[in-house]
């Protein structure tokens, strides 16, 4: 198993969605994982999807409610 499949495992155990770039408001999904070369994985967070846009699940306190 590689880094990129136990990356996207261990989203799907937390419950995101895929990632986000804060600071580039850009996101990508689990199933169109890191499709882009502008920003550095590393700066990346784990994320929900609401309403077509990533956010930060540490800025989503229950996602649940946030996905209604």
């Amino acid at each position: 198993m590689n880094a990129r499949t136990l990356l996207i495992e261990k989203l799907k155990e937390i419950g995101a969605d895929g990632l986000c770039h804060p600071a580039l408001e850009c996101g990508c999904g689990l199933d169109d994982f890191e499709p882009c070369q502008s920003c550095e994985i590393t700066e990346c967070v784990a994320a929900v999807k609401i309403d077509l846009v990533f956010l930060p699940m540490e800025d989503c306190r229950d996602v649940s409610e946030a996905r209604q």
